[in-house]
């Protein structure tokens, strides 16, 4: 089992993420949620995801949401965890640490008119999803009435609001005493954490003993009282009543586009989401421009949750529209949901761009930007917003915030026990080769050939998740022979590990010990740990690492790695999973093999073979941008989206910039992690370095094919860009 999974981020207090398991796409798999390192709750990926269906992730039915506690969404910085169990082993699928923005509750909810002499509505505590909320009804302060939100709705459980049962309906006639014509009716929401003001209505003659009126009685009056009447009964928030005449107009005006985008507008009024878009579209295949019919069809794909009809839809919504903050709110989000998060930010900023004046598309983006992962950007969007708006508390909290959030580096808990965990740290000649005196390509990495020859040179460089450093990938391969990968320890403590394993050709068992070397290097003995089968699909492979005996009184430890004969394997270095508490023996007879450790009594195969060959992907490579200026942002914009190569992309920020490139320099880089800004007279990079003014013309492969002509020459260049070893 491979299981993937990832924590989006927390998004109107909902933490939302996804699980999902390449080797088996339709099963649906439960995870645990810590937070700050204490259990929080269970989820299940079980929500469709359109995003992940997009990429190939299955049927895109790997999501998960969670309502966090409102006691954990106050302003600070917390740790979320993903934990899940492959093969009844707890693995921890993704971390994160991120600050929640501080919220009162979590209250839903609307007023939706009076209709049949009843005041009606709903309401929803989304941090408890099934409890029912407390509705309060009171006339200038005075209590009136009082009643849950229990009411079954098929709308509110079509729109996944709770189990659906959280409607109200207040019976106005049986008030007392009733309320009189003109009284101004407010409706609160209270829940566990606070309390939300749902609306308020204003009581008409007649709507206490309700006149229903009919289409009928309507009948023979113009289009202009119709529309007269309509907008009477909305501002009474009667939409039952606007409805009915609507229906009336319609008989006797059916094509008309304003009776249709009303019709629409109350169908969305009453949440009735799927009458609401079909109006809206109809009226737009005959009036493309009609801006009314546009906002409709936006906020009702908007409520549907079909990201990309709402992406499309707002993009009608200009800057001069009353809704045009709304436009930018409800589009970023939706663009979020979709994981195009760079499309969100430049969404977000270009609606700055276009009112500058307006503080609050300022907010939207420093928000937007935290929402995508962009925190030094949004640090930068904050300060902006409180150049305009001094005292905005909203902003000086989201600002200390993210200073704390950037202070010291926290040490991580589990650190690897390898002297070269990452191997970036790539010295001399890009090509080594080794026979049966082995090389050092890397610091804390043997090659060896148990025969002839090995060789190291690029192979698939690998990027785990966008906007991710690649990592590597060690392609060791056996032609007629043995060939061995070792791996310099540094630490010695009891983890359990694991090892990202696939087979690059048929081949033979590998072979995972553990070998003591005396102060010289020589080999002192080993204690084969695993042998494993590797298979066509990337598996992870556990193993415990638990020197005992003479192995903790060695000069030097090595996990060693070995294909027993002809063949390749594809690897990435051994990562830690846990630390290791107790033993645990294998059950007799238990049919996984990942539990089934090897007995002690296996030895290692004396025969070596003649020829034996090593591969290692491309060496982590630094990428320095010299463009002017001018050409700056689309340069690095071209290098980070058009290379697959491992490579940070360094940038030194000169003092005489201009503050808006330096700014807009910064939120580029706090939206990629390849992208590193530096400050005047820091260190020239060493290892290998391209120095680029322009990326070649060409695919994502550019980086590599420089490599491979370096491997020969020692160096490599085309017009833009030179590749060369710096010490």
């Amino acid at each position: 089992m491979a299981l993937r999974g990832r924590i989006d981020g927390v998004f109107d207090g909902m933490l939302r993420g996804w699980l999902w398991d390449p080797d088996d796409p339709l099963r649906r798999f439960s995870g645990q949620i810590l937070l700050d390192g204490q259990p929080l709750a269970e989820v299940r990926g079980d929500l469709p995801r359109s995003d992940l269906e997009a990429i190939g992730f299955g049927e895109g039915g790997g999501g998960f949401a969670y309502p966090l506690p409102i006691t954990a969404q106050d302003g600070a910085t917390h740790e979320l965890r993903l934990v899940a169990e492959q093969l009844w082993i707890p693995i921890e699928v993704d971390r994160l640490a991120l600050p929640l923005p501080p919220r009162l509750h979590m209250l839903r909810g609307r007023v939706q008119g009076i209709s049949g002499g009843h005041c009606v509505g709903w309401a929803w505590d989304a941090a408890r999803p099934l409890d029912r909320v407390t509705v309060e009804l009171s006339q200038e302060g005075r209590l009136l009435a009082r009643q849950p939100a229990a009411l079954r709705r098929a709308e509110l459980a079509r729109a996944g609001i709770g189990d659906g049962a959280h409607g109200f309906a207040f019976d106005l006639a049986r008030l007392q005493p009733p309320p009189a014509e003109g009284a101004r009716l407010e409706l609160r929401a209270v829940g566990a954490h606070g309390e939300w003001m749902l609306g308020a209505v204003t009581v008409l003659a007649g709507q206490i003993r309700p006149p229903a009126p009919s289409p009928s009685a309507a009948a023979g009056l113009s289009r202009r009282d119709y529309l007269a009447l309509v907008r009477k009964a909305e501002a009474a928030q009667d939409h039952a009543a606007a409805a009915r005449l609507l229906e009336a107009a319609l008989l006797e005006h059916p094509e008309d586009p304003d009776l249709l985008s009303i019709r629409a507008r109350i169908h969305l009024a009453q949440q009735e989401l799927e009458p609401a878009e079909r109006l809206a579209r109809t009226v737009l295949r005959e009036h493309p421009g009609h801006e009314r019919a546009a906002l409709i069809l936006a906020r009702a794909t908007t409520a549907l949750g079909r990201h990309e009809a709402a992406i499309e839809a707002w993009a009608a919504i200009g800057p001069r529209d009353a809704a045009f903050r709304e436009r930018v709110a409800k589009r970023t989000r939706g663009l979020i949901a979709l994981n195009r998060r760079a499309e969100a930010v430049q969404e977000a900023a270009e609606a700055v761009r276009q009112v500058p004046a307006d503080p609050e598309l300022l907010r939207q983006l420093a928000l937007t930007a935290e929402a995508v992962g962009a925190p030094r950007a949004a640090l930068a969007h904050w300060r902006r917003l409180l150049d305009a708006l001094p005292g905005d508390p909203t902003g000086r909290e989201r600002l200390r915030a993210l200073e704390q959030m950037f202070g010291p580096p926290v040490e991580q808990a589990l650190a690897s026990p390898l002297v070269n965990p990452e191997l970036r740290d790539w010295q001399g000649p890009l090509e080594a080769w080794a026979g049966a005196e082995p090389s050092w390509p890397a610091p804390g990495l043997r090659l060896c050939a148990l025969g002839a020859r090995a060789m190291a040179t690029p192979v698939e460089p690998r990027q785990v998740r966008a906007g991710d450093l690649p990592d590597y990938g060690l392609l060791l391969r056996g032609e007629g022979g043995a060939a061995e990968i070792g791996f310099a320890l540094a630490r010695r403590d009891g983890l359990r590990m694991g090892l990202d394993l696939r087979a690059w050709a048929p081949g033979p068992a590998v072979v995972l010990a553990l070998r003591r070397t005396d102060a010289e290097g020589a080999e002192a003995g080993e204690r084969v740990l695993r042998r494993l089968e590797p298979s066509p699909r990337p598996r992870l492979h556990r193993f415990d690492l638990a020197p005992e005996g003479a192995e903790l009184d060695a000069a030097g430890l090595e996990l060693v790695l070995r294909l027993e004969g002809p063949g390749a394997v594809l690897l990435r270095p051994p990562r830690p999973l846990s630390r290791l508490r107790l033993a645990q023996p294998a059950m007799q007879g238990f049919e996984c093999p990942d539990l089934a450790l090897p007995p002690p009594a296996m030895r290692r195969d004396g025969g070596r073979s003649a020829d034996a060959l090593m591969e290692l992907a491309a060496p982590f490579t630094s990428i320095v941008i010299a463009a002017p200026p001018e050409a700056l942002s689309s340069t690095i914009q071209r290098v980070l989206g058009g290379t697959a190569a491992p490579f940070e992309c360094l940038l030194t920020l000169q003092p005489d910039w201009p503050e808006a490139l330096a700014a807009a320099l910064r939120a580029l880089a706090g939206l990629d992690p390849r992208l590193r800004l530096l400050p005047p007279g820091a260190a020239a990079p060493t290892g290998w370095v391209a120095l680029v003014q322009a990326p070649p013309p060409g695919g994502a492969d550019w980086l590599a094919e420089l490599h491979r002509e370096a491997a020969r020459d020692g160096t490599a260049q085309r017009p833009g860009v030179r590749l060369a070893h710096a010490g």
